[in-house]
């Protein structure tokens, strides 16, 4: 019993959340099953060319995005606590808890906490795909930035095509979005949302949507409010319309 205490302990402070489930009955056990995950994270951050030892917060949240939809979250909650123990005992900084993990896993927790039905998931090499088959134009920039957003925040159609310029805030981290409203926000409360940069500049969501403002901006100076996914160009911020449902599909 206080073994299985200490477990949970462990976790608890790795994940900086409630305590979590223990990975095993003994000490032995739990440093096997951490052992299998930091591996997986190794590879992973291998074939990324990031590191794993030490990892950065940023490469972290961008694992937990680029996994979500092959582990359930309790997998990628053990995931986290494994790099968060090995990060401990080389006597290195924690980066699960830093913000931007702490936000991506709350986003990944609300959408794959349970199972769904419907539309089935956009893939990491389909997103790959999708993305280098855009060009530079303004749809193009718009498109990128759109589909890596809603991609790296696990945003639903409704809430991406809501948001606004100012709903943005621009973090050395990443990006901070303040999602005003959901499907599984009944009182309209509003949530964050962390954004991270990508380890991949190609596929980084934060640099898309810098450089599709920028592309805005240098159209309307001081575009800082209204739809940040406009349906097309307009000649004044005013006129600027929202997409509309079925125009996105992830």
């Amino acid at each position: 019993m206080e073994r299985t205490r200490r477990v949970r302990a462990e976790l608890a402070d790795a994940l900086d959340v409630p305590a979590a489930r223990p990975c095993g009955r003994s000490a032995g056990r739990r440093c096997r099953v951490y052992e299998s995950a930091f591996a997986l994270f190794r590879a992973w951050c291998l074939k990324q060319q990031a590191s794993a030892l030490p990892a950065d917060p940023r490469t972290v949240a961008f694992y937990l995005t680029d996994t979500a939809t092959r582990y359930r979250a309790t997998t990628l909650d053990l995931h986290l606590a494994a790099i968060a123990y090995a990060h401990r005992a080389a006597g290195l900084p924690i980066p699960t808890t830093h913000q931007a993990v702490r936000e991506v896993r709350t986003g990944v927790r609300r959408t794959r906490g349970a199972a769904t039905r419907g539309k089935a998931a956009l893939m990491t090499e389909d997103l790959r795909r999708l993305v280098s088959l855009l060009d530079q134009s303004p749809v193009g920039l718009r498109d990128r930035a759109l589909l890596l957003m809603g991609f790296a925040g696990a945003f639903r159609r409704s809430e991406l095509v809501g948001l606004d310029v100012d709903d943005l805030e621009f973090t050395p981290g990443g990006i901070r979005v303040e999602l005003r409203r959901s499907k599984t926000d009944q009182e309209a409360e509003g949530r964050p949302v962390g954004i991270p940069y990508g380890v991949v500049p190609e596929t980084c969501p934060v640099r898309a949507v810098e450089r599709w403002l920028a592309h805005v901006r240098g159209v309307l100076p001081g575009y800082e409010r209204g739809p940040l996914f406009p349906h097309g160009m307009r000649s004044h911020s005013a006129a600027m319309q929202r997409m509309a449902l079925g125009q996105v599909s992830l």
